[in-house]
């Protein structure tokens, strides 16, 4: 068969089955027009062009395109080292894949994760080249819901972060202020359940940080920008600016504050201020708190959460400060409330504006690339699978059957220079199963390119508190599978997209993982925050569960007879008991995947909670209140309904928004609000 024209996905595949079959040898321009008369038309500069565009397609795909010049007396050309090319084992332990497979497929659910079919390329690789390795620890569970973020917005902002692209912003900030932005995008985050990119603000002339959510437009400068005009700071560390605490905002200058916790809350103190405060223990029981803070504000919604068992000792204006919104609080509840309202039975969220996202690769690129990635893994998994079915194929390739069979058709075109029967890929389906005779090369799926590599990091650094020397060793061994001439993207890239948990201690997780695995009774102190009381608890624990951006036990409960999930930044003095136990068949199935973490019980009472309008009046406050239902109202206010099983939480509710709330029903709590908050402004007099 002579040469051929090809569209431009055949023309890929052909190269990489001409490069493989090569062996090493260089292929010359020369040889490369012959072999693709695509090269052979038009101007030199024209067909360079057309090569080189190739080239740079194929090496974002994990295809390593070399130029080696004559050396020797040799002639040069372009080769591919299959050394190179082909994944190989990462030789990862038990441990370790299990970490990345568990982070990875989790990541891989949630709607708004970037790179997520790069992340889901390179599981399917991971799984291909570890094949037959075994679980050998207890998986946690790593749940990450997404919610609020516009659609195209977070994969975006990725793609802008991987290219080092600006983009301009129309940003509604917290306080409602809309902008027009241009930002250097230097990294991108996810915690407490909210998408965040943290960059160079021109506007501002600083680093800032932005919530997706608040993201109403983006557009990724099409051009190609400057180095010098978008530098990364070196060390740069993206968590180290989303896992920033509300009162280390920069609102203000710093200043320090002292708080004092009562015995009824002191072991919240280190989970609710973080590893950057300081901790006292004092002799009643209390703790005193000392924090450094530039947004006052925060604090005093912390302690006004927490009332009454926290009190500002220090400065005495944020005492004051404390005092007045405590006695505001208070008079808005002693007052009769007005006509209670009933809330929709559904959440009514505002009209959704759908976002204008532009200068995001096109949707012909974007199939182009995905149709080449599965041509390199379902030839290589047909090959190691000989006689597979057609639908164990598709459930591999995460296809359906009969696009299966539509990319079969597509393979058969596949094949290198001169095109003739036994240089085409031989697949075929008989009686059902696919047989692949003549793979020409594609026997094994490609390297890890760096974004594969750097999205199954991104997700895998979920883990990284707990994770200890068993993630680190993976993640080491992934920048070892994306080839050598990649790995300063893959470097660049590494760990500037990032999950960004609460932090769990490292020891706290042994402790619980061995428990686990052991199936032995534990034993700690919790503070419940619909009763606002901390009690021991002994319980069967299950697995751990990450959701939402917190670390929580999902345990069976020996004291409540129920499967309860325990948070751990509620709870301290963990200790494993002599009792083992054998789980109840329901509880060794039970595996949590709720999307939200409160399931009301029969006895709880709705509460009805008006939020005046302004910065708190949102669809993200009510979600995070956990409100069953709400709906805006004409005059900019939100009205929300929140199922309660105790007084604590709802009242906790409405003081922690600071004077921004008011509780309508039921008149029992409304008056439970109003005591509470005339305590803490006596407390502060």
């Amino acid at each position: 068969m002579a040469a051929r024209r090809t569209d431009r996905a055949e023309r890929l595949l052909d190269l990489v089955s001409f490069f493989l079959a090569a062996a090493g040898r260089p292929a010359s321009w020369e040889e490369l027009q012959d072999a693709f008369p695509d090269y052979a038309e038009g101007s030199e500069d024209a067909r360079l062009r057309k090569f080189e565009r190739d080239k740079a397609e194929l090496l974002e795909l994990g295809v390593p395109v070399e130029y080696q010049p004559p050396e020797g007396g040799e002639p040069g050309g372009y080769l591919v080292p299959r050394d190179q090319y082909y994944l190989r084992d990462l030789s990862l332990a038990p441990e370790e894949l299990t970490l990345l497979t568990v982070a990875g497929s989790a990541a891989l659910q949630q709607p708004d994760f970037p790179f997520r079919a790069d992340l889901a390329h390179a599981l399917d690789k991971l799984l291909f080249v570890q094949q037959g390795a075994s679980r050998a620890v207890q998986a946690p569970v790593v749940h990450l819901p997404g919610q609020g973020a516009r659609a195209g917005v977070v994969e975006a902002l990725g793609r802008a972060v991987a290219a080092r692209k600006d983009v301009t912003l129309r940003y509604r900030s917290f306080r409602g202020e809309e902008t027009a932005r241009t930002v250097s995008p230097w990294g991108l985050a996810w915690r407490r359940g909210a998408w965040f990119v943290v960059g160079h603000c021109h506007l501002r002339e600083g680093p800032r940080t932005f919530q997706a959510e608040r993201i109403l437009a983006l557009e990724v400068n099409a051009s190609r920008p400057k180095q010098t005009d978008f530098v990364v700071p070196p060390g740069f560390d993206v968590a180290a600016y989303v896992g920033r605490a509300p009162w280390q905002y920069a609102v203000h200058g710093a200043e320090e504050v002292e708080v004092r916790l009562d015995a009824e809350v002191a072991l919240l103190a280190r989970g609710r201020f973080g590893a950057d405060a300081q901790v006292e223990a004092l002799a009643d029981g209390a703790v005193r708190v000392l924090l450094s803070v530039r947004n006052r504000e925060a604090v005093v919604r912390e302690v006004l959460a927490l009332a009454p068992h926290a009190e500002v000792i220090a400065p005495p204006s944020l005492r004051a400060q404390v005092e007045r919104i405590a006695s505001a609080i208070a008079a808005v509840h002693e007052r009769e409330a007005g006509p209670v309202e009933r809330v929709a039975t559904a959440a009514v969220e505002a009209p959704a504006e759908k976002p204008a996202v532009k200068g995001t690769p096109s949707a012909g690129a974007v199939e182009l690339q995905e149709r080449i990635r599965r041509a390199l893994f379902l030839i290589p998994w047909a090959v190691r699978h000989r006689g597979c079915t057609v639908e164990e194929l598709a459930a591999a390739a995460h296809l359906t059957p009969d696009e299966v069979l539509a990319e079969i058709d597509f393979l058969r075109l596949i094949g290198r220079p001169p095109f003739s029967p036994a240089e085409m890929v031989d697949i075929d389906v008989i009686d059902g199963r696919v047989e692949v005779f003549l793979p020409q090369g594609l026997s094994r799926p490609p390297s890890l390119t760096p974004l594969e590599a750097a999205a199954l990091d991104a997700a895998a650094s979920a883990l990284a508190t707990e994770g200890g020397e068993a993630l680190a060793s993976a993640r080491q061994k992934l920048r070892a599978a994306v080839p050598p001439a990649a790995r300063p993207r893959f470097d660049d890239l590494a760990g500037r997209v990032r999950l960004a948990p609460a932090g769990l201690d490292p020891e706290t997780a042994r402790v619980i993982d061995r428990a686990i695995a052991d199936r032995r009774e534990l034993q700690f102190t919790y503070w419940t925050a619909a009763r606002a009381e901390a009690s021991r608890r002994t319980v069967r624990p299950l697995e751990r569960v990450l959701h939402q951006g917190y670390w929580y036990l999902h345990a069976w409960c020996c004291d409540r007879r129920d499967r309860r999930l325990f948070r751990f930044d509620r709870a301290v003095d963990f200790a494993p008991t002599d009792r083992t136990f054998v789980p109840r068949a329901i509880d060794e199935k039970a595996r949590f995947a709720a999307a939200s973490l409160y399931a009301p019980s029969d006895r709880a009472v709705p509460c009805s909670v008006v939020i005046a309008p302004g910065p708190w009046a949102t669809d993200e406050t009510a979600r995070r209140l956990g409100a069953a239902t709400w709906q805006h109202r004409g005059d900019g206010s939100l009205l929300l309904e929140l199922q309660a099983d105790g007084s604590a939480y709802p009242v906790a509710a409405v003081l922690t928004l600071a004077g921004s709330a008011e509780l309508l029903a039921p008149s029992g709590l409304r008056t439970r609000v109003a005591e509470v908050a005339r305590a803490v402004a006596h407390r502060h007099t």
